[in-house]
């Protein structure tokens, strides 16, 4: 730590560097510490209000999905990319045409 005449002190680069290693590294176990494939309950709410609208309808996009339960369309998007993830709902067509609809369960012979 280098000292100034005004009493202010400056840590050294050498110093700060380990400390937010450690600190990322902290921060990235807690982001991979959410399993793929878990949903929270708020959305399996919301995605159950989804799968009740999509038996009046073929499809549904990430606009009406954001509308119908009153969301960012970011957080709809999410919604529906986790459900087509879980093999709930398939997505047809290009990201702005994109619609979704449930998953035509494949009879085993």
């Amino acid at each position: 730590m280098n000292e100034y005449e005004n009493g202010d002190s400056v840590t050294k680069n050498d110093d700060v560097a380990p400390k937010m290693s450690e600190k990322m590294s902290d921060k990235t176990e807690k982001v991979s510490d959410k399993k793929p494939g878990k949903m929270s309950d708020k959305n399996k709410t919301r995605l159950v209000t989804v799968l009740n609208y999509l038996q009046t309808v073929e499809s549904i996009s990430s606009s009406q999905t954001a509308d119908l339960l009153k969301i960012e369309i970011k957080a709809a998007n999410r919604l529906l990319v986790k459900a087509v993830e879980l093999g709930i709902l398939e997505a047809q067509g290009s990201n702005k045409t994109r619609k979704y609809s449930v998953k035509k369960q494949q009879v085993e012979k």
